[in-house]
């Protein structure tokens, strides 16, 4: 999965964003996550936000509901498949927005309400500037995880810890 593009050339005022959101079984959040993300088209002036939910099959009414939400929002659209986890569905959604959305910029966010869209336009700020990449962490000063239980926070610097020794 790769494209090439000439960062320097790209007109960073008139891209493309496309924001690849997995899901399973979010029903309860998948309606105000696309709602914020698309309130985002005109407060940043850019010429296009589209968003790709990648959805791994969920057995609520996740489907239903972004297909009743592509009547108002014609740059959304869906792609279904097995449950074999986030990140197969997140290499599934780059590559099938690589293919078919010709995105400038892709933009990762989870579903469930952990990612704050009120990021985005310090994000797309960032990406003007001259950024080819911005990444928003819990883990820099400023970001806060005030929702992970004490278990939830040892696994994920454990994880942390364990990826930084092994990937060198």
């Amino acid at each position: 999965m790769a494209r090439i593009m000439d960062i320097d050339s790209l007109d960073r005022s008139k891209h493309c964003i496309c924001f690849v959101l997995p899901t399973f079984n979010e029903e309860a959040n998948i309606r105000e996550c696309i709602e914020s993300i698309f309130s985002h088209q005109n407060q940043s002036k850019r010429p296009l936000i589209k968003i790709l939910v990648v959805d791994d099959n969920s057995y609520d009414k996740t489907q239903e509901i972004v297909l009743e939400l592509k009547k108002t929002f014609s740059e959304l659209q869906m792609i279904t498949g097995q449950k074999k986890g986030l990140g197969d569905a997140y290499k599934r959604g780059f590559q099938y927005a690589l293919d078919q959305m010709d995105p400038e910029v892709i933009f990762q966010m989870d579903a469930d309400g952990q990612h704050d869209s009120s990021l985005i336009p310090e994000f797309l700020k960032l990406i003007e500037k001259g950024n080819d990449l911005v990444i928003g962490s819990r883990y820099v000063e400023g970001g806060s995880t005030p929702y992970f239980s004490f278990r939830r926070k040892l696994i994920s610097r454990v994880g942390n810890l364990l990826v930084r020794y092994v990937g060198g």
